[in-house]
């Protein structure tokens, strides 16, 4: 039971780090989305002392839906690895995109599959690749070169004020499904560090379903 527990508060505290202040999911051209295709971004954050490299990758299909992984290395180098099946990226409506599925595995530990209930309740790990360069008053310019850790690329820079910040977005259709190269916001950045098409799964282990009460004793969902 104690193990248990320690497991699930380590997966809630790797969640909240991902979710903070002002960190957007990361962007996903969906219909050009193929099965091993995966990116890692270096995401710093200064205003709130993060620094993080994040592993995500599209794997296979399942119905209407699309399994993505997710790993997560922080500072002490650890890593988290969530699983989650995403439904809803196909249409227009930011808000139809959610979790339906999910699996997390913290260092060291088993894979657990999350209650129904509290997959659910987990943010996307992704969102149209148009929905994060969408904006009102956005100033767009063409063709701009960028050199990141993960190459040079020719990108499409969308510039616009968000909540008092300047918000900048650099994404490169070179990169397919997964266009984003570059991405600022006060505090916060996010550079393309690598990128590849031949990604499977790192959980290991079939997963442990977790029982929703232990869930409940630590205040809720990851």
């Amino acid at each position: 039971m104690m193990t248990t527990l320690l497991v699930v508060a380590s997966t809630r505290t790797a969640s909240a780090q991902l979710r903070g202040p002002g960190l957007p999911a990361l962007a996903v051209a969906s219909k050009k989305l193929v099965p091993g295709l995966w990116v890692r971004y270096a995401i710093v954050n200064t205003g709130a002392s993060q620094a993080m490299l994040v592993y995500i990758a599209a794997l296979e299909r399942k119905g209407d839906a699309q399994w993505f992984e997710m790993s997560i290395t922080g500072g002490q180098r650890r890593t988290l690895l969530m699983r989650t099946l995403v439904k809803g990226l196909g249409g227009k409506d930011p808000s139809k995109v959610k979790v339906v599925e999910a699996i997390v595995q913290p260092p060291g530990q088993r894979p657990l599959r999350l209650p129904s209930e509290a997959a659910n309740k987990q943010r996307p790990p992704v969102q149209a690749a148009s929905n994060l360069s969408r904006g009102h008053g956005a100033k767009v310019t063409r063709n701009v070169r960028v050199q990141v850790a993960g190459g040079a690329f020719t990108t499409t820079h969308f510039r616009r004020r968000v909540g008092g910040h300047e918000e900048q977005t650099w994404m490169s259709a070179a990169l397919g499904a997964w266009p984003l190269v570059k991405y600022q916001l006060g505090t916060l950045s996010i550079e393309l560090v690598a990128h590849g098409k031949s990604a499977s799964t790192r959980i290991q282990g079939e997963p442990v379903k977790l029982d929703k009460r232990l869930l409940k004793q630590l205040g809720g969902a990851p």
